[in-house]
């Protein structure tokens, strides 16, 4: 239970609280339990206070003083907590869903078990903070410092990394799936023996999993600085989600104009894949530094323009069945394996041509136009035809 006058005084006003610390430093705030949901305290003292299980949910915490204190197990869902002092701080398996730390500072605090789902730490600052066991899905980490931190047995499912200082964290044992990094993410000196991959839904709990170790071999474990080499040499990568299916041509129309607006990003699909829910995620590999969110939100415009103008288009000249029908191939184009199949029912037909081998006979052979076909002089001056099949989606 909180401390009635301690938690009477800091719900009068900011200054009223700041006042009474600072004549009472060696006091410290008991404030266990205590529903602060909401509440304003910006800028207010609360270093060393026990704030064990507080509801401080949607609270204004920008640039407050949480140094030193006990937050464990602390609702501080969607609070700002921006440009806030919270070194040293005891935030173990605290609620931080949706938390803005935006520039906060978080050196040596111990996050060990919190769940920092969708929350913004970019530019923060977390040198040698632990965060073993955190839950980090979609969770902001541009520009942050996580240089010598311990993240063994995170979760970091689609966390946003760009520019993120790694350096000397440990990261063995940590779950990974489709963060987004690149070349100004510092992996060097990154601890790493093995981290596990893959993505699978339980579908009693609907909890995500994460079990496939990497590497995969036996119990062999990462080289030094083969983890970094492994990750920090892929292409920069956008991944661009579609959910309840997709119109491929107004996916194409999308992709091109975004081609045609920015040349000198030479964009290139480079995988599909589909997950949970029938979601299917199209990544695109990008060879320039570019402004990934502005690139997110031209795609994003220039595929709801193309679906809408197909959609017009398709309601004056098409009845209600078969835009149904559309409706329909649409959710089915998010099956990677209907994609195959269209594939194969769709295959260009054979064509048929003359060729000459080296005896000076002439035979007649057919190919595909999918086959593309070198020819490769031999030390023996004849002529070998090497095919290669090609496979486009």
């Amino acid at each position: 239970m909180a401390d009635p006058k301690h938690l009477r005084l800091l719900k009068q006003s900011v200054d009223t609280w700041n006042e009474w610390r600072a004549n009472n430093y060696g006091t410290i705030p008991d404030l266990v339990g205590a529903d602060l949901q909401g509440i304003n305290l910006a800028g207010a003292d609360l270093s060393r206070g026990n704030f064990h299980q507080a509801n401080l949910g949607y609270a204004n915490l920008f640039g407050v003083d949480l140094g030193g204190a006990n937050l464990s197990r602390a609702n501080l869902s969607a609070a700002n907590l921006s440009g806030a002092f919270i070194n040293k701080a005891n935030i173990r398996k605290a609620n931080l869903c949706g938390a803005q730390l935006w520039v906060a500072q978080l050196f040596q605090t111990d996050l060990a078990g919190a769940i920092l789902n969708e929350a913004d730490l970019s530019d923060a600052e977390l040198g040698r903070a632990n965060l073993s066991h955190a839950r980090l899905t979609r969770t902001k980490l541009c520009g942050a410092n996580l240089g010598d931190a311990r993240l063994t047995h995170a979760e970091l499912l689609e966390v946003r990394a760009n520019g993120t200082n790694f350096q000397g964290a440990i990261l063995t044992g940590m779950y990974l799936v489709s963060w987004d990094i690149d070349r100004t993410t510092q992996l060097s000196d990154a601890i790493c023996e093995y981290i596990y991959l893959r993505e699978y839904q339980d579908k009693l709990t609907c909890k995500i999993h994460v079990d496939e170790r990497c590497p995969g071999v036996g119990d062999r474990n990462f080289e030094p600085g083969e983890f970094a080499k492994l990750f920090q040499s892929s292409p920069e990568t956008l991944d661009f989600a579609f959910t309840g299916g997709i119109e491929w041509r107004a996916f194409l129309g999308a992709f091109e104009r975004l081609c045609r607006s920015m040349p000198e990003n030479d964009f290139t699909i480079g995988a599909m894949e589909t997950r949970q829910g029938g979601t299917i995620v199209v990544r695109v590999r990008i060879c320039d530094p570019c402004n990934r969110e502005q690139v997110e939100k031209f795609f994003k415009q220039a595929y709801q323009d193309e679906l809408q103008a197909l959609d017009k288009r398709d309601d004056r000249s098409l009845s209600a069945k078969e835009r149904q029908s559309i409706v329909t191939h649409r959710t089915q184009s998010a099956d990677l394996l209907e994609i195959v199949r269209s594939l194969a029912r769709n295959r260009p037909p054979l064509e048929e041509f003359d060729r000459v081998e080296s005896d000076g006979v002439t035979r007649s052979e057919t190919r595909s136009p999918w086959d593309a076909t070198l020819e490769i002089p031999s030390e023996l001056g004849e002529s070998k035809l090497f095919s290669q099949r090609r496979w486009l989606i």
